[in-house]
């Protein structure tokens, strides 16, 4: 069940992206510092993520993986998802949608998002069942009913999508970055 799992904030990118995912955090506003690959279970690299060193208080590290059909990129600071234009942008290169998707466990908040080539298709949000803003874009019913496993595993799913395929292990190409 996604409420056990820990919180977090994944960008599913069609294909394999992984060529542009340098150009990607350049263009999230990031300046990469350093990478590695790590083989580990998802809530092992997302607390690597989360663990930078106190020294360096301006860094953040992103992670992605693959599966059969996405590029995964793991957000622990959820914020890329502002970024509509950029998402725009890969949508049109990938040639596909790209699938932002948030769950926040402690006060059970639920973002889900497509973005095509052509701009924002879908957006819902919701905290505990409410929504987040005014501003829904043809909402997904599922997590309009029920904003939580109930209505994002079937959403996630009426694209493809299986939201923790690969959790138990994964190699993940992690990077240090700061803001520009």
């Amino acid at each position: 069940m996604i409420e056990d799992e820990p919180s977090f904030s994944l960008v599913f990118i069609p294909g394999d992206a992984s060529a542009h995912m340098g150009p990607l955090m350049d263009g999230l506003g990031y300046v990469t510092k350093r990478g590695t690959r790590m083989q580990a279970s998802f809530a092992d690299v997302w607390d690597f993520l989360l663990d930078t060193p106190s020294h360096e208080r301006d860094v953040v590290r992103k992670a992605w993986y693959r599966t059969d059909k996405h590029t995964v990129l793991i957000d622990p600071e959820m914020v890329t998802h502002l970024q509509l234009d950029v998402w725009k942008q890969l949508a049109a290169m990938q040639g596909g949608t790209v699938v932002i998707v948030i769950w926040e466990r402690l006060s059970r908040t639920v973002l889900l998002a497509e973005v095509s080539d052509a701009g924002l298709v879908r957006r819902t949000s919701r905290v505990d069942d409410d929504p987040i803003t005014t501003e829904e874009v043809n909402p997904h019913p599922e997590v309009m009913a029920s904003a939580d496993a109930d209505g994002l595993r079937p959403a996630l799913a009426s694209m493809g999508i299986v939201v923790d395929a690969g959790w138990n292990s994964m190699l993940a190409e992690v990077i240090e970055m700061q803001s520009k």
